[in-house]
């Protein structure tokens, strides 16, 4: 007589050698949850009046659900003297409060509060990018420890959540660089005027005046672009024709 043979499906052998070649569906998941940010341009500040920012400012986003409006408002607020007092001490970094949402009902039992923070990192004296990438991390990092990943449950009917968000780089005074604007601007035009041969446009016929606004372009840690505003428009008064 024959030894009976347990016959075993091609596919558990199948998923047994995968497993066992490092590779099936462990690795499969990893690879459709890998991210990698997208490749910036390198050519953004080229050719652009750039300064370095003065700050960099991070919202913060605190909410809370409670039973009774006072109880939501009070844990916005323990949120929020949590994270004021978390910076205290750095001096280069301040928290304060930009919007306030007064408790109003998420439903039949619970109440939610809100509000918006504003964390400011002061970047002044940094004089390249990854000085500013070490302020900015010193500073989000005594906030941190503050935030959830997901709402947190405090007593069973209340729940608050602290959500850190990415930051926006500023200039405080931009219309101080409106001179350097300008000046930047008449050296094209010079440029224009003593070329041979020059376009049919001629820079004595186009008449432009600054607003006073000086808009901001591309936010880099390298440096803010800046762009003078003017208004502008062609000359059209004829020039005399010189006697021959």
């Amino acid at each position: 007589m024959r030894a009976h043979v347990p016959v075993v499906s091609v596919a558990v052998i199948s998923g047994l050698m995968m497993l066992a070649c490092g590779s099936g569906p462990v690795e499969s998941y990893s690879r459709k949850t890998s991210w990698s940010p997208p490749a910036h341009d390198p050519t953004t500040l080229q050719r652009q009046f750039v300064v370095p920012p003065d700050r960099s400012l991070q919202s913060v986003t605190v909410w809370a659900t409670a039973p009774s409006p006072a109880d939501a408002t009070a844990q916005v607020r323990a949120d929020i003297d949590a994270l004021t007092v978390a910076v205290s001490d750095a001096s280069s970094c301040t928290v304060h409060v930009r919007t306030y949402g007064p408790p109003s009902r998420a439903n039949a039992s619970e109440w939610r509060a809100s509000a918006q923070l504003v964390l400011d990192v002061a970047l002044v004296g940094a004089t390249s990018a990854m000085d500013r990438m070490d302020r900015i991390d010193t500073c989000r990092g005594h906030l941190l420890p503050h935030t959830s990943y997901q709402s947190e449950s405090l007593q069973g009917d209340r729940e608050h959540h602290v959500t850190l968000h990415e930051g926006v780089l500023e200039i405080d005074h931009p219309e101080s660089h409106l001179p350097a604007l300008l000046e930047r601007r008449a050296r094209a035009l010079r440029a224009v005027a003593d070329t041979p041969d020059a376009p049919q446009l001629h820079p004595e016929d186009y008449r432009c005046v600054p607003t006073g606004h000086v808009g901001i372009g591309a936010r880099t840690l390298e440096g803010v672009a800046l762009q003078l505003d003017l208004t502008c428009r062609v000359d059209a008064t004829p020039h005399p024709v010189p006697e021959g």
